[in-house]
């Protein structure tokens, strides 16, 4: 008997290269085993989709909530941008570019706008929805309310650390 289960799995790459094939089949295989259970919630943690033209990565996600939202618990996703912290795969790459270089060539990508948000901020979600009513076959986008840009947080994440960095 499970009163909840968290979905947490994201792949950001596979040794052949197909992540969202290996996202599906391990939603599927999550989802079917959770039927065969008395779970009353399921609770996944995804990336925020407010766009109509998504990345790779926000399409699988997505994909990988509509797989969930089928089975025969209530199901609450949350949807949050960059989760600032230490074990956040994003937060650590920002962490390893702004401690090990000074001068950055970068992506046009570090222009996108991000919602970031706090670790502990996320496991307060994750707790809070448990059980509520409102929360039950229901999304939310979850967010320190500010809006930055890649490049923003890079230099903040600088700034914090004391830093000089300079981005081209």
């Amino acid at each position: 008997d499970i009163d909840v289960a968290y979905y947490l799995v994201h792949s950001m790459s596979t040794s052949n290269g197909d992540f969202e094939k290996m996202e599906a089949t391990s939603a599927e295989n999550f989802k079917k085993r959770m039927d065969h259970t008395n779970v009353k919630q399921v609770i996944y943690l995804t990336g925020i989709v407010n766009e109509k033209l998504l990345s790779k990565h926000l399409q699988s996600r997505q994909h990988v909530e509509e797989i969930l939202k089928k089975g025969s618990y209530a199901f609450t996703a949350l949807r949050a941008g960059i989760i600032v912290g230490s074990g956040s795969a994003s937060f650590e790459i920002i962490r390893d570019l702004v401690e090990k270089l000074p001068i950055m060539i970068t992506p046009r990508w570090l222009k996108t706008k991000t919602q970031p948000i706090a670790i502990r901020d996320v496991v307060a979600y994750l707790k809070g929805v448990i059980g509520q009513p409102e929360a039950l076959n229901n999304n939310f986008d979850i967010s320190s309310g500010e809006i930055f840009t890649y490049e923003d947080l890079l230099l903040k994440f600088a700034a914090v650390r004391g830093l000089k960095r300079k981005i081209i």
